[in-house]
């Protein structure tokens, strides 16, 4: 996927933001430009718990 750089976000988030309008997904993984060293299994292991994770019903 490309990244989203037009100059017209101030942080990496609202890039984030800005995609999650355009991109319909159960959920988005963010990581910030000061972990530049993440290891990609450590973004695996979030995406993966975040897939098998159950979600609690509201009250």
């Amino acid at each position: 996927m490309p990244c989203v750089r037009t100059g017209e976000h101030l942080t990496g988030t609202d890039r984030v933001a800005e995609i999650a309008g355009r991109l319909p997904a159960d959920g988005y993984i963010n990581v910030q430009g000061d972990e530049p060293f993440i290891a990609p299994v450590a973004i695996n292991a979030v995406s993966e718990a975040r897939s098998t994770c159950r979600r609690t019903p509201s009250p």
